[in-house]
Parts: structure tokens; sequence; C-alpha cells
């Protein structure tokens, strides 16, 4: 298995709050943020999603955890696969959205593979 936590973390940081969502935005200003891995990251808005799971539950940040590492490795998938196919054709035609849709699928799921065991009960059944 995988180490530390604090890498966990770390990639949970990268993903959790990428992409859409509010942002605190002053003066009419865009959010700012750093790009990981071709994603835009909002650190306040991750700050603010951390702020309410060290609140509330933990569990926010397990949670996230796992769904960056999903994320990061069906990414990882997805490039080996793009740099396969181009390798292996000589085309330069571009995918259908049909099949990227489907490309994107098969990666989320080979990624989630590892967690799809996972305890299936409620949560709240679980800690009672």
């Amino acid at each position: 298995g995988e180490g530390g936590s604090s890498s966990g973390q770390a990639a949970a940081g990268r993903t959790a709050c990428a992409g859409g969502g509010s942002s605190s935005r002053q003066n009419g200003a865009a959010p700012t943020g750093e790009h990981v891995q071709g994603m835009q990251v909002h650190q306040d808005q991750l700050a603010t999603f951390m702020s309410h799971a060290n609140a509330t539950n933990d569990i926010f940040n397990l949670a996230a955890q796992v769904i960056a590492r999903v994320v990061l490795q069906a990414e990882a998938l997805l490039a080996r696969s793009r740099a396969s196919a181009d390798r292996d054709t000589c085309s330069t035609q571009q995918q259908q959205p049909e099949d990227q849709a489907a490309a994107h699928a098969a990666a989320l799921e080979q990624a989630w593979l590892p967690w799809a065991v996972g305890w299936r009960r409620m949560w709240w059944e679980s800690v009672a």
C-alpha cells in the first residue's frame, strides 16, 4: 500500500476544489489558482473545504483523498492510453465524443477498482 497520509492529503488538495464551484471573489475579480496536473486549483476554496471538513466530520477529508486518487489514476490511465494510440496509428483523426466518454468512463471504472470492495453499509450503521 501507499505510505503516509500527507501524500494522500496533498493529492486531495490538488483536486478537491479544482474546476467549478463558487469562489470568494472580491471586487468582481476572477479567482486565482495554480495549475496542478492540468487542473486549476483554487486555494481559497480548498481551505474552505478543509475547514468545513475539520469542523464537521473527518470522513470528508478521507473521501476527498479517495476521490483525488481515483481521478489522478484515471487521468494517468487516459494519458497512457492516448500515448499508446498515438504510437499505434498514423492517423490524426480526433476521437469522437462518444468514444471519449467511453474511454473516460472505462478509466474511472478501472481506477475505482481498488476501492470497489469497500464497506457498503450506511455510515451511520457502521459507526454505531
